[in-house]
């Protein structure tokens, strides 16, 4: 963990689990589009397949693993399936033929699973009036402290395009993030103490990014999304934020996956 300024004596840490091991398994299993119904099973098939096949060590990646990623990874004991794409229903054992080598658990509101992770870490660390913002490749999710309700904020793809239908500037790409979160966190900065954000994009522990579907989330993201000394900022991947909200779902070593526009994932041993 490190901590950075941003606009002078601005706070921005990088947030890393203890016992999580972050894993981007971009694997082209499904288009970036809303599946139909008639499609739920088929892709359930199929991702238990893969899961299956990391299971085994084989998985075909879109990085691949390196040799001790693979032992750690294999032979895990529970999937936990997050993420707003797959139907909760349709996670049982008739749609897959023959019984996976693991459990397979689908969390109570697995949309929200990265807001609740949020939530458990902006408490340990003893904020009190937190916003919490899970920020996906199609929505964002928020809530603040004061409120039971999520908001949830459909993608302007005019403004925050992806690379195959309009290639930003880098400049534009990192001011229209810039400015679009700032005008976000000016509806709540009066009210909050602190701001906790789950991005869809891989982080190393130094804060920072790899390139992801929005335009400009590469790189320093402190230079994106750092605030105030009086509200500091907590930065973590989105499937690192779901693997802490469902913690008590995990049993021994688990593989959480977040199922959205793409599909992320978290191996876990003992969180807390």
């Amino acid at each position: 963990m490190e901590t950075y300024p941003g606009d002078e004596t601005a706070i921005f840490t990088r947030v890393n689990p203890a016992g999580t091991l972050t894993l981007e398994l971009w694997t082209g299993i499904y288009e970036d589009r809303p599946l139909r119904t008639e499609e739920q099973g088929h892709y359930y098939r199929t991702l238990i397949g893969f899961c299956t096949d990391l299971w085994h060590g084989k998985a075909l990646l879109r990085d691949p693993l390196t040799p001790a990623q693979i032992e750690s990874i294999k032979e895990f004991e529970t999937l936990v399936i997050c993420g707003g794409r797959l139907e909760p229903k349709v996670a049982h054992s008739e749609n897959y033929r023959g019984k996976p080598p693991f459990a397979v658990v689908v969390p109570e509101n697995p949309r929200f699973r990265g807001l609740a992770g949020l939530e458990v870490i902006a408490r340990h660390r003893g904020f009190h009036r937190p916003l919490l913002i899970d920020w996906g490749q199609s929505s964002i999710k928020l809530r603040v402290h004061s409120q039971e309700l999520t908001e949830i904020i459909n993608r302007e793809y005019e403004l925050f395009p992806l690379i195959k239908d309009c290639e930003l500037r880098p400049e534009t790409a990192h001011s229209r993030l810039r400015h679009y979160y700032h005008k976000l966190i000016s509806r709540f900065k009066s009210d909050i103490d602190s701001v906790f954000l789950a991005l869809p994009v891989e982080i190393n522990h130094k804060g920072v990014a790899q390139p992801s579907s929005y335009q400009g989330m590469g790189g320093n993201l402190s230079t994106l999304f750092s605030l105030s000394a009086q509200t500091p900022v907590y930065v973590l991947n989105d499937a690192e934020a779901a693997a802490v909200g469902s913690h008590e779902y995990l049993h021994g070593k688990s593989l959480v996956l977040t199922v959205g526009s793409g599909l992320g994932g978290c191996l876990c041993h003992e969180i807390f």
